[in-house]
């Protein structure tokens, strides 16, 4: 069986619509990304049938970063 590559999806104020994938151990992909340590960050786990780009994914990643449109946060899906 193949390995699984476990990965994240990111959005920010900087990137609100296009993904940045962030991979487990690859400390390059996230100081290369737009991830903000200092900012709170949401994270949302889909259900098994789902991904974290479906239709649900996406309203609630605009949903928090229309909510906290005064505060950055770092919103992160699977």
């Amino acid at each position: 069986m193949p390995a699984m590559k476990t990965h994240f999806l990111l959005w920010t104020r900087r990137n609100p619509k296009i993904f940045e994938e962030l991979l487990i151990g690859d400390v390059l992909s996230l100081t290369l990304s737009n991830y903000v340590r200092t900012n709170p960050t949401r994270i949302y786990v889909h259900g098994w049938t789902e991904n974290g780009q479906n239709k649900l994914s996406r309203n609630l990643r605009d949903g928090r970063l229309l909510r906290f449109k005064k505060k950055r946060i770092n919103r992160i899906s699977n």
